[in-house]
């Protein structure tokens, strides 16, 4: 397990430097990418929850649950 958090630990040092070394600019671009990634993914997840809800038209049933040792046939 130790050996696995250093190598994690060495691991995401590499990928720190790395990120430090692209230039500012380089780095803004990136994040604003991924941040309108994570907008785009957040929108269309709450559309299609949004699209989901409005067709369902079904009620839920509610019945009281039977013991099936007990159950006649």
């Amino acid at each position: 397990m130790r050996k696995l958090q250093a190598d994690l630990d060495k691991w995401f040092e590499s990928l720190d430097k790395r990120w430090r070394a692209l230039e500012l600019r380089r780095q803004q671009q990136c994040t604003l990418y991924f941040f309108m990634a994570y907008v785009l993914l957040t929108a269309g997840i709450l559309i299609k929850i949004c699209l989901d809800t409005a067709k369902s038209n079904a009620a839920m049933e509610i019945n009281h649950i039977e013991n099936p040792v007990l159950k006649k046939k």
